[in-house]
């Protein structure tokens, strides 16, 4: 089995230097955070429909397979895939990083990202992106909360506290400069203001007025 660990190392660490914070446990009561996640289930519902496949909800866990979507695209990708467990086994071994775990849910996406990287030119996936130009990178928003904040599995699937639903919110952009304007004009988590869309197509609107 061919396991591209070449690629992980260099996915790794690019995450790495681009922000060390990615790969940590970070509480900092982020609404940006929350959207993110909300984002990443728009993402996902998106694709599923797509590939004509069902979205399971949510339940008290995160399943790697249910999200990895690499998987739904090209099945026989998974033989050249790591599990979950032995990519953060690996990880550790070589590179030292000790990827947040156990009822920590970080390192789903970090692997799911990490593997989307590395076969992100796959024929198979590159057909269906081009097929489907409205198709965003799965996980290239939700890796972005990592740096601030984490997912908990409690009593249900949780960012800072806060229990997830199924209900997904349209992040126009996850460049940074937006996701930093969302934070300076929203309350922090604890406040449990978490912006619907029509707010957030507001502040979307609002930081494009700021750019002129």
């Amino acid at each position: 089995m061919t396991t591209h660990t070449n690629r992980i190392e260099k996915e790794i660490w690019a995450l790495h230097q681009a922000d060390p914070r990615t790969l940590e446990k970070n509480i900092q009561d982020k609404v940006s955070s929350v959207l993110l996640f909300k984002d990443y289930i728009t993402r996902l519902k998106a694709w599923k429909k797509v590939l004509q496949l069902e979205y399971i909800p949510l339940g008290l866990n995160i399943n790697v397979d249910r999200n990895n979507v690499l998987m739904d695209i090209a099945p026989e990708l998974g033989n050249e895939m790591m599990s979950y467990l032995d990519f953060c086994d690996y990880v550790f071994k070589i590179l030292s990083i000790n990827i947040p775990g156990e009822r920590y849910k970080n390192g789903v996406f970090i692997y799911l990202y990490v593997y989307w990287q590395v076969f992100k030119d796959h024929p198979k996936v590159k057909s269906t992106m081009i097929q489907y130009p409205g198709l965003q990178h799965p996980y290239d928003g939700i890796i972005k909360m990592f740096r601030h904040d984490y997912i908990f599995r409690a009593e249900g699937i949780s960012v800072r506290g806060l229990t997830m639903s199924n209900s997904g919110i349209y992040l126009p952009s996850v460049d940074d400069v937006f996701l930093d304007f969302i934070d300076r004009n929203c309350q922090s988590v604890s406040g449990f203001t978490i912006p619907e869309q029509p707010k957030v197509d507001e502040l979307w609107q609002a930081f494009q007025d700021a750019q002129k």
